[in-house]
């Protein structure tokens, strides 16, 4: 992509209750930059790209190999299992 997407390196890390930690990096908001990140995603990654509600910690929880704690409250619990066998080593 031609423009940077965190070229000041302003990201950081702030606690959300109920959700705990979330990484926030600012994202330029401007019609050619959403465009060209949307088409880069769409051409290049549509195939692993999985849309849905997916809730934060219980995903959050996966991927660093604990248990989630709210499993039985999920409607489709089954579909967090995607995400354990993801490999984000790179990413």
């Amino acid at each position: 992509m031609s423009n940077s997407i965190n070229e000041s390196g302003d990201q950081k890390i702030v606690e959300e209750p109920g959700n705990g930690a979330l990484e926030l990096f600012p994202l330029p908001v401007n019609q050619s930059f959403l465009l060209e990140l949307l088409t880069d995603i769409f051409t290049n990654y549509w195939d692993v790209i999985h849309l849905g509600v997916a809730v934060q910690g219980a995903v959050r929880d996966i991927l660093n190999s604990r248990p989630v704690k709210n499993r039985h409250t999920l409607a489709n619990p089954e579909s967090l299992e995607q995400f354990a066998e993801m490999d984000l080593v790179g990413c």
